[in-house]
């Protein structure tokens, strides 16, 4: 037993350091890879600011010879960028500029009562919405009413036909709440 732990203590110190250098030579490669990498991540993000200034000056110099939505199409068709935010000298946003909210008109009593029909008669409803597309000025959105209703029935679902209708609505400037 004696002769045994003579043998196997030595053998197992031995693994126990080789096992440790191993360890030891992994660190210091690791080390020296992240010291040469260090140094070509510094020349890269050098590279790298010194192209975003130079295009930076660049945009500002076209920004003053070019009004902002021209510049926005420039940039965005020349493949540079998939989109442009133009900028004043004060950080506001020049262009694509916010779209001003549209003003709701109170809804005429008509089309609710439209409304109202189309759930409860969809013929009656149909007609109902035929007839404020009589009212209505754009001649093609009336003539495409008329189109799907005759003689007081729906030749479409009513779905259909309140999608119609209100497409009409809304290019007359007529919000439907339901």
């Amino acid at each position: 037993m004696l002769l045994l732990l003579v043998v196997l203590v030595p053998s197992a110190c031995l693994l126990w350091f080789m096992n440790q250098a191993m360890k030891n030579e992994r660190l210091a490669v690791r080390q020296k890879l992240e010291d040469a990498y260090r140094g070509h991540l510094a020349l890269a993000q050098q590279s790298l600011a010194s192209h975003w200034r130079e295009t930076g000056s660049d945009l500002d110099k076209l920004a003053e010879e070019l009004p902002p939505s021209a510049l926005f199409a420039r940039e965005v068709n020349a493949g540079l960028a998939d989109s442009v935010i133009c900028l004043d000298r004060t950080g506001s946003v020049l262009y694509p500029n916010a779209a001003l909210p549209q003003k709701r008109e109170p809804l005429d009593p008509a089309w609710l009562e439209a409304s109202r029909l189309e759930s409860t008669d969809p013929a009656l409803g149909a007609t109902a919405f035929a007839t404020l597309a009589e009212r209505a000025t754009n001649a093609v959105c009336c003539s495409e009413n008329r189109k799907h209703v005759s003689n007081g029935w729906c030749e479409r679902s009513a779905a259909e036909i309140h999608e119609r209708n209100s497409e009409c609505a809304i290019q007359h400037g007529v919000v439907i709440d339901h």
